[in-house]
Formats: structure tokens, C-alpha cells, sequence
């Protein structure tokens, strides 16, 4: 899009220069007449560019989908496809829960669209692989066709998103872009009151988020890495995060029929009976399709609940689904939590869902 964008700066700068060249068509010493380029500001290629400077370039990710997985012989094979980005320009990160996988390994092979790993160097590889394409402007990663009604198909993410991911969006400066932060989709009633709370309360990433040097997630209260789940984000910056990538929150439509797809599975509830005391890594809980859709987080969504409190001082409340690290199983699938837009937790995070046009 960049390089379009000058390429085209630099077509319209040479149309105005041949335009500029033939008003001189008078040789004597007598200055000449004023050339559209001088005399008039809305010559085409001007007004084509004032044009490209007023259009909104919105941010995509790499989405990854039809991933499978398997096992040969002493190497474990990934093969995967990336939606609406230039696979040679790609740049990934991989990890079997905290098993972070060192891609530059020589023992490693990473071509477009296939990845083998030898066995030896995962911990675990009956837990699924997550991976993670990277443009240069922010992560992105896999996503499973679902059904929510009327054989409507849309995409959600395999994985709740993580630190690695947000952090881009941190890195970006998108926390102080206004045009993240505008709920246009007719939910409310002031787009912008979202952008106003991000400037009351100055946020400028997750809660808990200490820096961006070494690591960039550390927290105060969770041990968690880059594999680990964003919390500590309220509801706005879930759709600011949703907006900049070029994803969205799931309705709870989509949610449930996600869960449809995995019901009576087991996740990281409340107690360490499950392995994990509080946050789990991404993939610890896999199925067949999503991975940690029981517990370990609550998931906004964003689904409007009619929640008189909080309507008085915010907003409509907003729905969230799954359950975390502090609840009781009987969370998932089915209990609905709803909690002011605002509300920042370290058991709260996100699921994006995105749309794909064709495979």
C-alpha cells in the first residue's frame, strides 16, 4: 500500500510537470501564462492527492487458516495458508503453549506455507500449534470457520489474544489514534465515548503492563509471557485493539456457536487442580477447533447487555463468555457475565473474529 501510495505521488507530480512544460508554448522573453500547475490548487492530480491524504488505510493483519498439523516419521509438519498477505514478506513465531519454538534453528525448515520442526525440540506435541504471522506492522494468527445462524460463515480466532499481538498494537501508538477508538456501529449513542474515556484515564496499554523493554508484558500481579493472553484490557480497548487490525469482537452468536463446537471440555478454572493456579499460556486446553474456550479468560463481546448501573455513568453494558481462572466450570458454556465497558481485570481479555472474503 506504501509503496503504491508514492508510486502514485510520483505519476501525478510528472502529469503536472508535462502540464506546466506546455503552457510555455510562447518563446519570446514575455513571461508566459501562469500554469494550471501554479494557478489553480484542484488540478486532477491534486485533487487526487488530497484525496489519498483524507482516505483512512486501515491496518490488516495476517490471518492464517486452514492450518493441519501432523507428525512424520521424527519431524512435526505444519502447513498452513495466509489470507490477504505476501507470504515472501512474512515473518512468523511459533509455540506449543510456552514452548517457544527458536525458528531460526538450523535444524528448523520454514518455507511459504509449510514449516517442519524436528520432535525433539517441542515439549509437548499433542498440544496444538500456535502460530503467529507478523506483516511488520502487527501479529496475526489462525482462525476457524464457524456457522453462528442462517449458514452465515465467519471466522474466530483458535486462540485468545495474546500479549505478542497486542503489544504491536501498543507499539504502534494506536492507544492515541482517534479513529480506533470510534464505536460507529450504532450501539451507542456517542461514537466518541470511548476516545474520551481512553483520554481521562490515560491509558496507554493493558493494566498491569509495567513497560515495553525487556520483556514488554511484564504485570505486577500474573507471571505471563508473549504466548500468554492479554488482560487487564477493558471493552474499548478491545474494539480499539479490533479496529486497527482490521478484525472485530464476536457477537454472542458467533461465541456460542463456537462452543457448540467444543462443549463439556475441560479448561483452567479456579484452584490448581488443573495445572495452573491462574493464567494459563495459549493451547493449554486444546480441541479439535479452539483452543482455552473454557476458563482461563472471560472473552468480551460485543454483544450490548441492558445493565441500568452502568448505563447511568458509561454505557450499555457488554457481554462476556467462557468463564476464567476464577470461576467454578459450571461457567462454560452457557453463563453470561455483563460488566461495565470499563472494567479492566486480570481474567479478562479477548477472541477476535474476522472476515474472509474466499480461501
Amino acid at each position: 500500500m506504501i509503496i503504491a501510495y508514492h508510486a502514485a505521488v510520483y505519476i501525478f507530480y510528472i502529469i503536472d510537470l508535462y502540464i506546466f512544460l506546455n503552457d510555455w508554448t510562447d518563446m519570446s522573453c514575455s513571461f508566459p501564462q501562469r500554469s494550471t500547475f501554479f494557478s489553480s490548487p484542484f488540478t486532477p492530480s491534486v485533487l487526487i492527492l488530497l484525496i489519498l491524504f483524507t482516505i483512512t488505510f486501515s491496518n490488516s493483519i495476517p490471518i492464517i487458516f486452514n492450518l493441519q498439523s501432523q507428525i512424520e516419521e521424527d519431524h512435526f509438519i505444519i502447513e498452513y495458508s495466509v489470507y490477504d498477505a505476501d507470504s515472501d514478506s512474512l515473518s512468523f513465531r511459533l509455540a506449543f503453549a510456552d514452548n517457544e519454538i527458536d525458528l531460526d534453528n538450523e535444524r528448523v525448515k520454514v518455507s511459504p506455507g509449510r514449516i517442519e520442526i524436528p520432535i525433539d525440540l517441542i515439549e509437548n506435541p499433542d498440544l496444538p500449534p500456535h502460530l503467529l504471522a507478523y506483516d511488520g506492522t502487527g501479529y496475526g494468527g489462525e482462525y476457524i470457520k464457524i456457522e453462528p445462524a442462517e449458514n452465515a460463515v465467519s471466522y474466530l480466532a483458535r486462540f485468545e489474544t495474546t500479549n505478542l499481538e497486542f503489544a504491536s498494537f501498543v507499539e504502534d501508538g494506536a492507544y492515541e489514534i482517534e479513529k480506533y477508538w470510534i464505536v460507529d456501529d450504532g450501539s451507542i449513542t456517542v461514537p466518541k465515548r470511548g476516545w474520551n474515556f481512553q483520554g481521562k484515564f490515560g491509558w496507554l496499554c493493558p493494566a498491569g503492563w509495567k513497560n515495553f523493554d525487556d520483556p514488554p508484558y511484564a504485570s505486577d500481579t500474573i507471571a505471563i509471557g508473549p504466548f500468554h493472553p492479554v488482560t487487564g484490557i477493558s471493552w474499548w480497548e478491545c474494539w480499539a485493539y479490533c479496529k486497527w487490525a482490521n478484525t472485530e469482537l464476536p457477537t454472542e452468536e458467533k461465541w456460542r456457536a463456537a462452543s457448540q463446537l467444543a462443549p463439556n471440555i475441560p479448561g483452567n478454572f479456579h484452584g490448581d487442580s488443573d495445572g495452573f493456579a491462574k493464567l494459563a499460556p495459549t493451547g493449554s486446553y486444546p480441541t479439535t477447533n479452539f483452543a482455552d474456550l473454557a476458563g482461563n479468560i472471560w472473552e468480551w463481546l460485543t454483544t450490548v447487555r441492558d445493565v441500568p448501573e452502568y448505563q447511568s455513568f458509561t454505557c450499555a453494558a457488554r457481554a462476556l463468555c467462557g468463564g476464567s481462572w476464577k470461576t467454578p466450570p459450571n461457567y462454560y458454556p452457557d453463563y453470561r457475565y455483563s460488566d461495565c465497558p470499563l472494567h479492566r481485570a486480570f481474567d479478562v481479555g479477548l477472541r477476535t473474529t474476522a472476515n474472509i472474503s474466499s480461501e
